[in-house]
């Protein structure tokens, strides 16, 4: 039997950058698990952002290459962090973009 789904997905996606710790947890069913301030900042960005979007903070738009198109989306309550600014990536913008192939530095 075929089945054809009219609805689109939308994931809300959050993003940090800082360090982390990483670690193999469990003997029987051995799991990679990443912890740290990083990995709660990137949970909390991915909570409080919009379905189809990617969000991200300062700290990880400070490393980004000048030709990612980004977007304030303003300052928003963080459990634990108080009030932080967050970005969205701009995807209307990076649509128009050209799609040739950018190279990477050493590489």
């Amino acid at each position: 039997r075929e089945c054809s789904l009219d609805k689109s997905v939308l994931l809300k996606l959050g993003m940090h950058t800082g360090a982390v710790f990483a670690g193999v947890i469990g003997h029987k069913l051995p799991r990679f698990r990443l912890f740290g301030d990083t990995m709660n900042t990137a949970a909390r960005m991915m909570q409080r952002g919009l379905p189809g979007e990617l969000q991200f903070g300062e700290a990880t738009l400070a490393l980004l290459p000048d030709w990612v198109p980004t977007k304030l989306r303003g300052k928003l309550e963080m459990k634990g962090k108080g009030e932080v600014t967050a970005y969205l990536l701009d995807q209307a913008a990076l649509s128009a973009q050209d799609r040739v192939p950018r190279s990477r530095p050493n590489g």
